[in-house]
């Protein structure tokens, strides 16, 4: 379970170049793109060689690179194929430190499986996770989830993988990781907001968006401009306020 871990650490010492070839590192892949001429990106190559050798990786090509790269764009589309089977999926991502990078996989994997029987589905649920981006804090971990719903209602299927996914979320938080990277936050993630922002951060933004755009034209009941986060605790400072006192975010999403 640790392999997650074992993939960064090593990816980590790869120079900051645009680097197309695929590196397999004890059962992981890692996608690599090199820019430049045919002599400067024989170069690069050469300095990878002994990280590769030192890390007990194998050079596999460009082929599968590029292939699982073409993927991308049929990722959606093998979602929506699943719905005439009664298949949900969606993904998930995160940010997450080095320090928690290894730990945040095996804790959606458990968290997921347990509300899964928890819930009676029928089957295993289908999981997957791949490490996309790499920064000098920590990496971005994209990951998958399907279940079948075959013999549920509809209005019981989507409640039961809202169930699931929120249960993967709060095992990405609970292990380290952030809420989300480049998803953003919108209305599905936002009652989780509190968790990950403090109320004094969410009054800042909902106070910006007040002064910027008082008829709430942009991201409404979004984010922090969700009815979950607007009905979260209130900050320290408006603790102490007389109850009868009003704060201008609490307008907002209105």
């Amino acid at each position: 379970m640790d392999s997650i871990g074992k993939l960064g650490a090593a990816c980590r010492l790869v120079p900051a170049v645009l680097v197309s070839s695929t590196l397999r590192l004890g059962g992981q892949a890692a996608t690599l793109l090199f820019e430049g001429s045919r002599d400067e990106v024989a170069f690069q190559q050469k300095l990878l060689a002994q990280l590769v050798a030192r890390a007990g990786g194998m050079w596999g090509g460009a082929t599968s690179g590029e292939a699982g790269y073409a993927l991308t764009f049929a990722i959606a589309y093998l979602r929506d194929f699943g719905l005439d089977y009664r298949i949900l999926s969606e993904s998930l991502e995160t940010m997450a430190p080095w320090s928690s990078v290894a730990k945040v996989w095996p804790a959606v994997v458990a968290a997921v499986r347990a509300e899964h029987r928890a819930l009676r589905l029928p089957g295993q649920p289908f999981m997957s996770c791949r490490m996309t981006q790499l920064y000098d804090e920590g990496a971005v971990l994209y990951m998958y989830l399907a279940v079948s719903t075959a013999g549920l209602a509809t209005e019981r299927c989507l409640e039961a993988f809202e169930r699931l996914e929120h249960a993967a979320r709060g095992a990405v938080l609970a292990a380290g990781g952030c809420l989300s990277h480049h998803h953003g936050i919108g209305k599905l993630r936002a009652p989780l907001l509190q968790e990950s922002q403090s109320p004094e951060l969410t009054a800042v933004l909902q106070g910006l968006k007040a002064a910027v755009d008082p008829s709430n034209i942009l991201a409404a009941r979004n984010g922090a401009w969700s009815p979950a986060a607007l009905a979260a605790p209130r900050t320290a400072a408006e603790e102490q306020e007389p109850p009868s006192s009003a704060t201008s975010g609490g307008k907002l999403g209105h």
